[in-house]
């Protein structure tokens, strides 16, 4: 893996740059356009590079090498597969273009194409035998095919002859590290910076070199001499930063940071990198101030709010980050980063489920633009969800239309692939997504998961671990990886993995609060509550932490601690919402009903539009039989927070229990009317509308309610909408889906009455009385019972 990292941290060798002979103006203009272009390469600044090479090219579509700039940009930017493009046509265009054969050749090897890379570097060598860059790319070869003497011999005599072949010294400096001379690599860095002054990626490496190795004295020293040669280059104070960041030196890192903004007060990156750094090291609420700061400042710099949007994200402040996305819908309105804040709300709602607002945002973005790829992402994530899988399909292959290597699209377009059972297009669209992004930690984690949903967790686990090559901290992968090593029951893994978040992240609760739910896993139950209590002090929702706390006390048979400690808390805050909720449930373990009431009512006060409270407390007044109190304090979270989807869940069901279908089809039909793709009441209201009242008209209605299930892969679902079926007379479409959920979910008496009585409908009695029988042999009652008793009895 150190040659593949190799591959994708060398730097950009720039072409040396043509004597073009002046054929008039069209000539002196191309010239001019692609001087400028290596220019502003050169200078990093990509964009108007790539500006300037398209230029040329209007000017002459067939210039091979306005095509291999064109690579060179895009492989800077790690647009992969654009590079690969661009170098193609330069190739294609000159054929004996031996620098484009060159970088051919390595994003060959890159992708794992060892073959193909070796042709390239046999036909550069035909040509020119003493060619570096594929003498360069023939040592890596032969070091992937573990000949490392050979390939010490071969880079060795590249910078013999190419003292200035600055990719020669990386890859020897390589070799020496794989056999762990350390010495050795630290000089070859060196003494390649010393024959090239000016090379910066060289120093790079030697940064990280110094990073990996624990040899800090010289770090400081190495991107100093970087920033002096790119003072403009923000990422390198970031490094210098993050390095002061890791060896304690807070107060530097911040001045550096402040430095830069100093430097230039207009470019909102530096405010955005200062504000990260805050939120990592010091405080997410400096973090906060600081963006409001600069916001007030700049207030047409919708970057900056769109960072603030990202910190109340990583915060899970939803209700703040609604805030700020429709602040900039407000100020920007149908302007560009108007169309961006609606998009990325609608995502924000559709993953609170609020589905009808998210669709409603989405079609004003698609009505402006089409082809907005983000809007066309988030429209396909609804079409999921109503189930409309194939229009899903085509949303994400528009997307791949114009942005062919975005990885949220092949991903979705796998998952969408994955609920048609079409497994290997979904495999296909994974693998195209790693092709296309060698470095892709998001792909090779899309890989694992899909690997994972097929129970081979061992092979996620692998796919993860190459994803942490690329990333070491970066934490979907490392999270992902807790997830498979459970699922594998390795343990062990898994707490070294939570360890290894905690470290890449010390500030973020996630880790402390992960590490404590492995250790109630082990009944380590001190162990466990030790980390609840340092998440909780790192959190700023501090709800789940709480409740994992009260979990673990609980679970240890401690319920009297877990008493003492929420009354701690509420002598420091009598009206803390979350400590009386818990404070009701730890009652309601113990049977002390008018304590938890009394505790309820107190949440309640000091919070009235959350709804846990009320969906606890009434549930509390059905467990004493007292449906009339149940119903009011239903009716009084309604009243406070209307239209709260699981409170009129919780109503139907209440009413449901007591057998008045009528007000419980009411809730349901309430609940669709704002949120018309919640299941469990598309399904609920179905089952009742074809067992309760049956005429034509409400089978009609739940026949369209339930035909969203028809590609279902839960089995409730699926054995409604056969149940609706069967109750409509369509026999062969009842029998297919509820056989279905019947193998999902064998032991479930109702499902196995549900296809006996359609075996027995459709005329075959001897499946009938298999089912009915296993029916009957459940204990418990379910509705239809005794239609299934009294049908067995008939069946001969």
């Amino acid at each position: 893996m150190f040659l593949q990292k190799w591959f994708l941290r060398i730097s950009v060798l720039l072409l040396a740059a043509t004597i073009l002979t002046s054929c008039g103006g069209a000539e002196q203009r191309k010239a001019k356009y692609l001087s400028k272009g290596k220019e502003y390469l050169e200078q990093k600044n990509f964009d108007k590079a790539k500006v300037e090479i398209r230029n040329v090219l209007q000017i002459d579509p067939k210039f091979a090498e306005a095509y291999y700039v064109l690579g060179q940009i895009e492989e800077e930017k790690q647009n992969w597969q654009q590079a690969f493009g661009s170098y193609s046509k330069a190739v294609e265009l000159n054929p004996d273009y031996l620098e484009a054969r060159a970088r051919l050749g390595r994003l060959f090897f890159l992708s794992g194409n060892v073959d193909k890379a070796s042709e390239m570097v046999d036909w550069i060598l035909s040509k020119q035998p003493e060619n570096p860059m594929a003498r360069t790319l023939k040592a890596g070869l032969m070091a992937r095919k573990d000949d490392v003497n050979g390939a010490m011999r071969e880079i060795t005599d590249v910078i013999t002859k190419n003292p200035t072949e600055a990719d020669a010294y990386v890859l020897l400096a390589s070799l020496h590290i794989k056999q762990k001379r350390l010495d050795k690599a630290e000089e070859t860095f060196l003494k390649g910076i010393e024959a090239n002054p000016k090379n910066i990626p060289l120093r790079v490496q030697l940064v990280n070199f110094y990073g990996t190795n624990k040899m800090l004295n010289s770090i400081e020293r190495v991107i100093q001499e970087i920033i002096s040669l790119e003072p403009k280059n923000l990422s390198y104070r970031g490094t210098l930063a993050s390095y002061y960041a890791q060896t304690n030196q807070i107060d530097k890192a911040e001045k550096v940071l402040r430095d830069a903004i100093q430097d230039d007060p207009v470019d909102v990156d530096r405010y955005l990198l200062l504000t990260e750094f805050l939120a990592s090291r010091k405080s997410v609420a400096s973090a906060e101030t600081e963006l409001l700061n600069a916001i007030k400042a700049l207030p047409k710099a919708y970057k900056l709010r769109f960072g603030l949007a990202k910190l109340y994200e990583r915060l899970g402040a939803n209700g703040k980050m609604e805030n700020v996305y429709r602040g900039i819908i407000e100020a920007s309105g149908s302007e560009k980063d108007g169309l961006e804040a609606r998009t990325k709300l609608a995502d924000l709602l559709l993953r609170q489920g609020k589905t009808s607002d998210s669709a409603k945002l989405v079609e004003e973005v698609l009505k402006e633009n089409p082809k907005d790829s983000e809007a066309l992402t988030v429209n396909g994530k609804l079409l999921l969800i109503k189930g409309d899988i194939q229009g899903a399909i085509a949303a994400f292959r528009s997307v791949l239309r114009d942005q062919p290597d975005s990885i949220d699209a092949l991903s979705l377009l796998s998952n969408a692939h994955i609920r048609n059972n079409e497994p290997e297009l979904a495999k296909e669209s994974l693998l195209k997504a790693v092709e296309l992004n060698p470095t892709s930690v998001k792909a090779r984690i899309g890989i694992a998961q899909f690997l994972a949903l097929n129970n081979d967790y061992s092979g996620a686990v692998k796919k993860i671990d190459e994803a942490l090559k690329f990333a070491p901290n970066d934490l979907d992968a490392l999270l992902a990886k807790v997830e498979f090593l459970s699922a594998k029951k390795d343990m062990k893994g898994v707490q070294t993995t939570l360890s290894k978040v905690i470290e890449a992240q010390p500030n973020n609760p996630i880790g402390y609060y992960q590490l404590g739910q492995y250790y109630l896993t082990v009944k380590k139950f001190d162990e466990a509550i030790r980390e609840f209590e340092i998440a909780l002090k790192k959190s700023t929702d501090p709800y789940q932490v709480l409740t994992a706390i009260v979990s673990a006390n609980l679970a240890q048979g401690k319920p009297e601690r877990a008493i003492s400690r929420l009354n701690d808390i509420l002598k420091e805050s009598a009206n803390h919402p979350f400590a009386h909720e818990l404070l009701a449930e730890v009652y309601i373990t113990k049977k002390q009903y008018p304590e938890a009431e009394k505790e309820l009512l107190e949440a309640i006060k000091n919070s009235p539009k959350w709804n846990i409270p009320y969906r606890n407390l009434a549930n509390l007044y059905l467990v004493r039989g007292e449906f009339p109190a149940a119903e009011k304090v239903y009716q009084q979270g309604l009243q406070a927070i209307p239209d709260d989807p699981q409170l009129l869940l919780h109503l139907a069901g209440a009413y449901e229990r007591t057998r008045d279908y009528g007000k419980a089809i009411s809730m349901y039909e309430r609940v669709l009317q704002k949120n018309p793709d919640v299941d469990v009441a598309t399904n609920n209201l179905a089952s009742l509308l074809s067992d309760q009242q049956g005429d034509a008209a409400s089978l009609k209605r739940a026949r369209e309610l339930a035909a969203r299930f028809e590609s279902s892969s839960q089995p409730v679902f699926m054995d409604t909408l056969g149940w609706v079926y069967y109750k409509s007379g369509e026999l062969d479409k009842a029998v297919t889906l509820l056989k279905k959920a019947v193998e999902k979910a064998p032991a479930v008496d109702i499902f196995q009455y549900h296809l006996g009585m359609a075996y027995h409908k459709a005329g075959d009695d001897k499946l009938a009385k298999t089912h009915l029988s296993k029916a009957m042999e459940a204990k418990s009652d379910f509705p239809g019972k005794d239609e299934a008793r009294a049908t067995l009895k008939q069946i001969p």
